[in-house]
C-alpha cells in the first residue's frame, strides 16, 4: 500500500502554541500574503500543456450603436451642409414672355432660400414636384418639367400658356387680360408702321380711326397702319396681337368680350399645333370674325368665339388635300371656301 504524504502532514508535530501566539502568527502570515507579489507561474497548480487563452475585452452593443450613430450623423451633415451639393446652376428653357431673372429670383427667395442656415437648396432636399406646383400656381405656365443634375444643377423646361393679348387701336399698344380689360399701356405706335396707298376717288369710302386721307389736285392717298408684328413680339412678348380697325375710344372696362379673347388665345395655340404661325389678327367687326395674317402664303377668316373646334378641324382637312395660295374661310361650319 502506497502512502501519500500531504505537505500539511507535519502540522500535528509542531510544538504547542497558545491562542495569543497563534493569533500573532496568523497575523504575520496574513501581512506577508498581502504584501507578497503574486506568482505568475505556479507549475504545481497549472497544466503546462494547456494552451493559454487570451481574454479580450468585448465592446458592448450600446457603445457600438452610439459610435455607428455618430458616424451616420457626421456623414449626413456632410451631405447636407457641404457647398458642393448646393444648387448653383439653374437652366431654364422654353421662356417667351416670362423673364428668366424673374423665375430665378422667385426660386432663390421662396424655394431654395440660399441665405438661410438650413440647406433648403441642397441637392438631396430639393423636391421637383414642389417646384413644379409653385411655378404653375405663380406664373401662366401650362407645363413644367423639373430635373435635378448631380451634384448642384437644376434644369427647368417650361411651356407657357397665353393668358393675355396685345391690343392695337392704331395709336398705342395695350396689354389686355383674359377678360378683355386693359392692364397697362405697352407703348406708342411708331410712324414707320404706317404707309400711304393711292386710291381712286370713286372707290374711297368713309375713313375709320386707323385710316387717314390726303387729297391733291389729281391723286388721293390713304394712310394705312400695318402692325410691325416682329418688333412687337421682340419688345412685348409672343402674345397674340389684335389690330382693331374700329376701336372704341373708351378703354375703361372690357374693350373686347371675354369669349372673344379666349377664342383668340385658343386659336393661336391650335394653329401653332398645326405648324401655322399667327402673326396678328385684324378685327373689323366682331360679328363677322377676324382675319388672321399667318406666316404662310395665305390668310384665314375665322370666328374665334363660335364653334372653334369645328373651324379648326375643317381647316386641317382643307390643308391635308389642298394648297391655298390666297385665303381660307372657315367661318361657316357647313362650308369652307379657299383660293
Amino acid at each position: 500500500m502506497r502512502r501519500f504524504i500531504n505537505e500539511h502532514s507535519h502540522v500535528k508535530y509542531c510544538p504547542y502554541q497558545s491562542k495569543w501566539s497563534a493569533f500573532w502568527a496568523w497575523r504575520k502570515r496574513r501581512n506577508c500574503r498581502l504584501t507578497r507579489l503574486p506568482v505568475q507561474n505556479k507549475s504545481y497548480t497549472q497544466n503546462p500543456f494547456k494552451k493559454k487563452t487570451v481574454v479580450r475585452r468585448q465592446i458592448s452593443l450600446k457603445f457600438k450603436l452610439i459610435i455607428l450613430l455618430f458616424f451616420f450623423l457626421a456623414w449626413l451633415g456632410l451631405l447636407l451642409f457641404l457647398p458642393f451639393f448646393k444648387i448653383k446652376n439653374i437652366q431654364i428653357t422654353g421662356l417667351e414672355n416670362i423673364k428668366k431673372p424673374e423665375i430665378e429670383n422667385f426660386l432663390k427667395n421662396n424655394l431654395l432660400k440660399l441665405n438661410s442656415f438650413w440647406p433648403y437648396g441642397n441637392f438631396f432636399l430639393i423636391n421637383p414636384n414642389k417646384i413644379k406646383t409653385k411655378l404653375l400656381a405663380e406664373y401662366p405656365i401650362s407645363e413644367a418639367v423639373i430635373e435635378k443634375k448631380f451634384p448642384n444643377g437644376l434644369t427647368i423646361q417650361i411651356k407657357e400658356k397665353f393668358s393675355s393679348l396685345i391690343y392695337d387701336n392704331g395709336q398705342n399698344y395695350y396689354l389686355l387680360d383674359d377678360s378683355g380689360t386693359v392692364i397697362k399701356t405697352l407703348g406708342q405706335i411708331s410712324e414707320d408702321e404706317f404707309y400711304f396707298q393711292p386710291v381712286a376717288s370713286s372707290t374711297l369710302s368713309a375713313p375709320n380711326a386707323n385710316v387717314s386721307t390726303s387729297t391733291s389736285a389729281n391723286t388721293t392717298t390713304i394712310k394705312i397702319h400695318q402692325p410691325n408684328w416682329s418688333r412687337v413680339r421682340q419688345n412685348f412678348g409672343t402674345y397674340p396681337l389684335l389690330f382693331d380697325l374700329n376701336p372704341s375710344q373708351n378703354l375703361i372696362g372690357a374693350v373686347i368680350p371675354t369669349d372673344f379673347v379666349n377664342g383668340l388665345i385658343q386659336t393661336t395655340e391650335r394653329l401653332a399645333g398645326q405648324g401655322i404661325g399667327a402673326r396678328y389678327y385684324v378685327l373689323e367687326n366682331i360679328n363677322i370674325g377676324v382675319k388672321i395674317i399667318t406666316d404662310k402664303n395665305f390668310y384665314i377668316l375665322l370666328k374665334p368665339q363660335i364653334n372653334l373646334s369645328t373651324q379648326i378641324t375643317n381647316l386641317k382637312l382643307i390643308l391635308e388635300k389642298n394648297k391655298p395660295t390666297e385665303y381660307i374661310d372657315v367661318r361657316v361650319s357647313e362650308r369652307v371656301y379657299w383660293k
